[in-house]
């Protein structure tokens, strides 16, 4: 189809603009609802059967029709924003004095709740102090360490919604935790390994579990420090059998962390014997391997993981 025909179907459309620039009006635009319907259904005639290379030029002609009218909207909005632009700059002129006085006051705010934070901040470390040294001159230092901050100090603490009474209720509280966490700590196996994890976690339970597994840790280093001897048959080791019962009298039945000991004949003499590896499966719980590899690096000893087709 020529590119006249094309034009000649879909004739420019202009919009008629009255009225000033504070006030301008399309006044046609009932025509151009016209115009697009019928530009619409001219296209949508010609999709049906028209092939593609012909629609080109009737798609060419439409974004043409398309960005004059959108030219026309642009010129407008420019017409339009034009006094609004100059009205608004003498707005902002005109209140400008007011926004500086809000910015000021709100800086005064800024800086007056960062004073009253700060007093806050003092009154309750005098709370803490005054409690503590009632209980022992050297219990509130322990209050200032990093550690025991992360959990002794109470973030609602800073807020002036809680009360003194409501305050001094909770400092008293949280030190009776201190006190009590701390020689519970003290009475374990493990003081000193208890004490640092209770001071840094406040958690009397994982200060357990820290002692207990130092425990686990010195007795496999033990069973490890005792090699085993069996008698030398040529240039090759004989590996020592060990019966369920037996493993089950030693504590060596999986589930279990003990050590195991492996009777030899007391008459052989001290040249006949010779230290033997023993290749044994471990499992259990993760915690207890990792124990369990530190014991060997320690000792200079090397644990192979064994992959299974």
């Amino acid at each position: 189809m020529a590119e006249e025909e094309i034009r000649e179907s879909l004739p420019e459309f202009s919009l008629t603009i009255q009225g000033d620039d504070t006030h301008p009006i399309i006044s046609n635009f009932d025509d151009l609802r016209d115009w697009t319907d019928k530009a619409v259904a001219y296209a949508k005639g010609q999709i049906v059967s028209t092939e593609a290379k012909d629609l080109k030029p009737i798609k060419a002609q439409l974004t043409r029709l398309q960005t004059n009218l959108e030219d026309a909207r642009k010129a407008l909005k420019r017409r339009m924003e034009a006094p609004y632009k100059e009205w608004e700059a003498q707005y902002k002129d005109a209140v400008s004095s007011l926004v500086g006085a809000i910015d000021e006051i709100g800086t005064m705010i800024r800086t007056q709740e960062a004073k009253e934070r700060d007093e806050r901040l003092m009154m309750v470390e005098r709370v803490i102090k005054s409690k503590a040294d009632s209980i022992s001159v050297t219990l509130y230092p322990i209050t200032q360490k990093i550690e025991v901050r992360t959990w002794f100090f109470e973030k609602e603490w800073e807020n002036k919604s809680t009360s003194r009474t409501a305050l001094e209720k909770r400092v008293s509280a949280q030190l009776q935790t201190l006190l009590s966490g701390m020689a519970a700590a003290k009475a374990m196996p493990k003081p000193d390994i208890a004490l640092d994890t209770f001071l840094s976690t406040g958690d009397i339970t994982r200060a357990k579990e820290a002692s207990d597994r130092a425990i686990q840790l010195e007795e496999l280093q033990k069973a490890s420090s005792s090699p085993v001897s069996v008698p030398e048959a040529g240039s090759s080791t004989t590996p020592v059998a060990v019966t369920p019962e037996e493993r089950e009298a030693a504590g060596t039945t999986p589930g279990k962390s003990h050590t195991f000991s492996i009777e030899v004949p007391n008459e052989l003499p001290e040249d006949e014997s010779k230290i033997i590896r023993i290749h044994r499966t471990i499992s259990g719980p993760k915690g207890h391997i990792r124990i369990l590899l530190d014991v060997a690096k320690s000792l200079g000893l090397e644990l192979v993981k064994i992959k299974r087709e």
